[in-house]
């Protein structure tokens, strides 16, 4: 069982790198990526070329820039997703090293849907506890199975559609008990 990190990125090849370095720091191996582009943007080359000897990332190059916040690349991701659970980020965004081994440690048969805590660092690094409510989660903080996901898309048309995405998935794929699990503490940074 892995979790596929699908990546947006538009013109940040820097905090790409970031992101990337912290995927890669995790203490699971139990991961991969899928960076999708949404458009072609100078400096994007020199990061795939960094990861072309690595089968644990994968890039994409989607037609663009779309500017919706990253939807339209994350739509694309999940129509291709290949693990069984997805956690969609952003490019500037970053994963504490245990959290791919702290997700993967509670699922079970049963789970949909897991989510933890997190730090947002454009509100003066406050923790957030999180809810599954519209404007209360966030992007890169819940993973969802890949098989159900798929159903899904995000509205390009609304800034907040991860939220949206998280309500809806809840609301179709997690109305039977412990489905649905949290972990207490603060696994990623919303940058």
């Amino acid at each position: 069982m892995k979790i596929e990190f699908v990546i947006p990125t538009y013109n940040r090849p820097i905090p790409l790198l970031g992101m990337i370095s912290s995927i890669f720091a995790q203490t699971s191996s139990d991961w991969s990526i899928h960076v999708v582009a949404d458009g072609d943007y100078p400096g994007f080359d020199s990061v795939v070329n960094l990861f072309t000897s690595s089968d644990k990332i994968r890039f994409s190059v989607i037609d663009g820039p779309n500017k919706d916040w990253g939807h339209s690349p994350r739509n694309y991701g999940i129509e291709h997703a290949r693990e069984e659970w997805l956690v969609m980020t952003g490019d500037d965004n970053y994963y504490f090293p245990n959290f791919v081994h702290e997700f993967l440690s509670i699922v079970d048969d049963d789970t949909n849907f897991i989510h933890c805590d997190f730090y947002n660092s454009h509100i003066k690094w406050e923790k957030h506890i999180s809810k599954i409510e519209v404007n209360k989660i966030d992007i890169g903080n819940y993973a969802t199975r890949s098989i159900y996901a798929k159903n899904l898309r995000l509205d390009t048309k609304k800034l907040n559609a991860d939220g949206y995405f998280a309500v809806e998935y809840v609301e179709k794929y997690c109305q039977m008990p412990k489905v649905i699990k949290k972990i207490d503490k603060a696994l990623y940074v919303h940058n």
